[in-house]
């Protein structure tokens, strides 16, 4: 019986357009993030952008589109491609969840010198791309 309920109980039908903007704006605002690093420099982004107030709100922008997306998952209607994408979305958002709100703990965002300048050459691009595409995933 509860695997009937499981099956017949519907998802929030905003929880696709809430994860669809949270994610949007998310991937947007690494791509501020880190085109900030590379021109403005780690110290400065460190001291000045990149404060722990905004990291851990950011790590909460974050936490609902994983959680919106999370939701949405069942009621993907696409291709296989476009399912490949948003599990790479998902992937993406779940792993930064810890990262960006261990700010919590530590009050730090020291942390982002463990990565070198060209990750952040790297994420810019794939971060556009990812703001991108999940405006074109589709949802029931």
């Amino acid at each position: 019986m509860s695997d009937r309920v499981l099956e017949t109980s519907p998802t929030s039908p905003l929880a696709p357009r809430v994860f669809q903007i949270t994610a949007c704006v998310t991937f947007a605002l690494g791509v501020v993030l880190h085109l900030t690093r590379l021109a403005l420099g780690l110290d400065r982004l460190i001291k000045e952008f990149l404060t722990p107030p905004v990291d851990i709100a950011f790590g909460v922008l974050i936490l609902v589109a994983a959680i919106a997306g999370s939701m949405s998952w069942r009621r993907y209607t696409g291709s296989r491609a476009g399912r490949i994408v948003y599990g790479f979305i998902m992937f993406m958002l779940l792993v930064s969840v810890p990262i960006h709100l261990r700010a919590l703990l530590t009050w730090s965002t020291d942390y982002v010198r463990a990565f070198p300048p060209w990750y952040s050459a790297v994420e810019v691009p794939m971060f556009l791309a990812l703001s991108y595409l999940v405006t074109r995933l589709k949802f029931d």
